[in-house]
């Protein structure tokens, strides 16, 4: 908890000398919710922005805060601040104490047979990255997290997994970055790949390995019509806990399907979204996603996938950096799922 403390006061330390002589904007927006799992939910979204002269990107901060009526809390941060005309930070904090459903390891696993259970997490993340020229830049990132389950149910499906203990894990990041804009793209390139390394020596309870890979690409087909389409793979090795395991679905990796649906050690999805304009402050957008998660590198067959499609309606609250209220309904063969938020999926 001393670690979590110190490394907190280091990123608001970090973020007010950032914001100082900084352009400044600031989006709210109230979350309302309901489902069986947590009754009736209250909370809010919020990206907090800024832009320091000379620098091509905003730096952020994205906080997601709400509660339920079945004592169930989360609070979520994601900063990615610049410090220098060369460094920038990133990262996250995180506490949940939120129900969740687990059906199981593996891409076959059977929906019916979930276990409810409540997800008890928190803490911290952040990498510290320099720029190399002015798309590519390359750094060191480091992950800790206190991860227990309450409620485990006696010969359920958690109980087969060890998931009390702590992830801490250091490693490296390397992205390439042409985009016009990072809080919403019209043009460019992303591609990030990042891994981490978890074991004894740096305090992990667990030891396993991850490898995370983001392709993305924007461009404007017409004035009024946006065509950009993501590629994302996350490759775990190793033992890690089952609430880390790699999963789609949510409001941002295949819409359509419950978050965490399927689990395993490997995911792989391919997302493409048309965004047309209806006016200066509406857009429909349309988009699908295909994809699978597969045990180890042998198993992938990506003739046997997934797939995910909707649509959505898109509302500018700000211009220069476009953010807009998203709203987006997303369906599967097994499931739908309706997503109020801000910032795009990708």
């Amino acid at each position: 908890m001393k670690f979590l403390k110190k490394s907190c006061i280091c990123f608001i330390v970090l973020f007010f000398v950032s914001v100082l002589n900084a352009e400044t904007g600031n989006v709210l927006l109230p979350i309302i919710f309901y489902t069986n799992e947590t009754g009736l939910g209250l909370g809010a979204t919020d990206i907090f922005y800024f832009k320091n002269d000379g620098e091509k990107h905003h730096s952020a901060v994205n906080t997601m805060l709400f509660g339920t009526t079945k004592s169930q809390f989360m609070l979520a941060a994601r900063p990615e601040i610049c410090i220098s005309s060369l460094y920038s930070i990133d990262g996250f904090i995180l506490f949940s104490d939120f129900n969740k459903q687990f059906y199981g390891i593996g891409n076959q696993s059977y929906s019916g047979s979930e276990e409810d259970y409540k997800n008890f997490a928190y803490g911290i993340g952040f990498g510290v990255h320099r720029k190399l020229n002015d798309s590519i830049k390359a750094g060191i990132i480091y992950d800790f997290q206190n991860l227990s389950v309450k409620n485990k149910k006696s010969g359920g499906l958690m109980e087969q997994y060890d998931t009390e203990g702590l992830i801490s894990g250091a490693g490296l990041k390397i992205s390439y970055d042409t985009r016009d804009n990072n809080l919403y793209a019209r043009d460019g390139w992303l591609f990030e790949l990042s891994w981490l390394a978890f074991d004894s020596k740096t305090g992990s309870s667990f030891d396993y390995s991850e490898t995370e890979i983001d392709l993305r690409n924007y461009f404007q087909i017409s004035r009024k019509i946006l065509f950009s389409f993501q590629s994302y793979c996350r490759f775990l090795n190793g033992y890690p806990p089952v609430q880390i395991l790699s999963t789609f679905g949510g409001a941002n990796r295949m819409r359509g399907y419950y978050s965490g649906r399927y689990a395993d050690n490997i995911v792989m999805i391919v997302q493409p979204e048309l965004k047309i304009d209806l006016s200066d402050l509406f857009q429909i957008a349309l988009f699908s996603g295909a994809g699978n998660v597969y045990h180890d590198l042998e198993s992938i067959d990506i003739t046997k996938i997934k797939i995910a499609s909707g649509a959505g309606l898109r509302i500018k609250l700000k211009d220069n950096p476009r953010i807009n209220i998203r709203t987006d309904f997303g369906f599967s063969c097994e499931s739908a799922g309706f997503y109020v938020t801000i910032l795009e999926a990708f």
